[in-house]
């Protein structure tokens, strides 16, 4: 694994380093522990994550149909 810190994978994706946490957290990018504290983020799955098509915002909300 080529290890990154979580400041640099926010830096590659453009977003907040705690988006990047909660996408460890999710399983969405591979990252291991170092330290108690600290990740190490495997920086292809940064990369795969970053190519991956993604949805802008939150889903609509269902209307309830009128009975």
């Amino acid at each position: 694994m080529n290890g990154i810190t979580t400041q640099e994978a926010a830096k590659r994706l453009d977003v907040d380093e705690s988006h990047v946490r909660r996408l460890i957290q999710r399983g969405i990018i591979k990252a291991e522990r170092f330290g108690g504290k600290s990740w190490v983020v495997d920086s292809e799955s940064v990369e795969a994550y970053k190519q991956s098509p993604r949805k802008v915002g939150h889903p609509r909300k269902q209307k309830e149909e009128a009975q």
